[in-house]
């Protein structure tokens, strides 16, 4: 029992872990375009120019979805198939679907989605 525990915990830390990374790579990149917006011109370089990437930043958002919140959306369409559509589902079905227009939007180019062309990572 003790053992288990320990595994939980540990793979629950890893999962933590993986998840403040993309915060951090998420946070990063739209505190480089805050400090440019008024005025301060550092951290420009290869690291943040492809964050800045919209692709790489679909990548994050796919990784971030499927990675860390992957429990959460399987657990709201489990919840939601059985009939009783819990917190997890209203969770996932709202980030699965501002991705979906995310991506669609970053696929169409500067077309109809043009104002919601923010990519939720």
């Amino acid at each position: 029992m003790a053992a288990r525990k320990s595994e939980l915990l540990t793979r629950s830390r890893g999962r933590v872990a993986f998840a403040w990374t993309l915060v951090a790579l998420c946070c990063g990149s739209h505190a480089s375009h805050l400090l440019h917006s008024i005025g301060i011109h550092i951290g420009h370089g290869t690291f943040l120019d492809v964050l800045h990437n919209s692709y790489v930043k679909c990548g994050i958002a796919v990784v971030a979805l499927f990675g860390p919140g992957r429990d959460i959306l399987f657990d709201g369409l489990r919840a939601f198939k059985q009939g009783s559509p819990n917190m997890n589902s209203l969770v996932g079905f709202g980030s699965a679907a501002a991705f979906a227009i995310s991506a669609v939007s970053e696929l169409i180019g500067d077309g109809f989605f043009r104002h919601t062309r923010i990519l939720t990572v």
